[in-house]
This record gives structure tokens, C-alpha cells and sequence, in this order.
């Protein structure tokens, strides 16, 4: 969205599994600048392929790159979160150029750290909500209405 003269800005937003609407606030940058909100493959209003075989860091890179070449993005601004700055960091580190700025906000930098972090948090919520929240990890049903809710 906008159509400022700025240098336009990519987003990459977390999860996976996450669309990308949690970030529209960003859109507020589009009075100066162009913002694109990119859904990754799985997720949003991108494609949900069965194809396990896509789902490779290599993969979700190279959908960086396509995603700029279709939108034309010369030189451009790229703004990951969480899972979006592991994808974010893969994407810079191939030194494509153009690339303005890399912002990393709430970066996923060990996944190690992130899942002690994450035990650590949930430790923290009643028992009950601890219970329902593995009950459905365990059980794999973690698109239940329960453990939305609990979460």
C-alpha cells in the first residue's frame, strides 16, 4: 500500500503460521513510502501447499526474492518479526543488493533460547491454561477454538 517516493519497505511477519495483519500499523509509513505486507507460503493469502518438501529455509528466501522481483523493489527497507527476522537475517545474508536496512523487531536469534523462554512464560499462567495448552500441543490440535483461547 501508498506510493510515497521513499524508499518502500518489506515486511516479513511471524509465526510461521501467522498472516501478516498483526503488522498493518505499519501502514501508517505509506503516506511516504511504499509498504508491502508478505504473507509467506502457508500462511494469509498465500498459497497452502501439502508439499513438505517446500518447506525449507532455501525455499522461504527464495520467495523473498521473488516477491521483490514481482514488486520491483530496487533498493528497499526489509522489517522482520520473530519468525520473520529469522527469514529476514537468511534473506541479508545473501547480500542482495539493493537491500537499504535491516530492522529485526523481537528477533528470534536461538531457537534454543526462544523454546526456554517460552517454557519459562508459560510457567507463569495457571494451572488449568498450562494443562489445556499441552493437552492440545500433545494431542496436535492446536487449531482448536480451546487452545486459542488458552494462548
Amino acid at each position: 500500500m501508498g506510493s510515497g517516493a521513499a524508499i518502500p519497505l518489506l515486511t516479513l511477519h511471524g509465526g510461521p503460521g501467522t498472516p501478516h495483519d498483526y503488522l498493518e500499523p505499519r501502514e501508517g509509513l505509506s503516506d511516504e513510502r511504499p509498504v508491502t505486507f508478505y504473507d509467506q507460503l502457508g500462511c494469509g493469502r498465500s498459497d497452502r501447499p501439502d508439499d513438505v518438501a517446500l518447506w525449507q529455509i532455501a525455499r522461504f528466501v527464495e520467495g523473498v526474492r521473488q516477491i521483490r522481483q514481482f514488486l520491483q523493489l530496487g533498493r528497499f527497507h526489509l522489517l522482520g518479526h520473530s519468525w520473520g527476522t529469522m527469514l529476514a537475517t537468511e534473506y541479508a545474508l545473501t547480500q542482495p543488493s539493493g537491500l537499504a536496512s535491516l530492522v529485526l523487531a523481537s528477533p528470534v536469534l536461538s531457537v534454543l533460547r526462544w523454546i526456554q523462554d517460552q517454557i519459562s512464560l508459560l510457567d507463569t499462567l495457571p494451572c488449568a491454561v498450562q494443562v489445556t495448552i499441552y493437552r492440545h500441543e500433545v494431542l496436535g490440535t492446536v487449531d482448536s477454538q480451546e487452545y486459542r483461547a488458552a494462548m
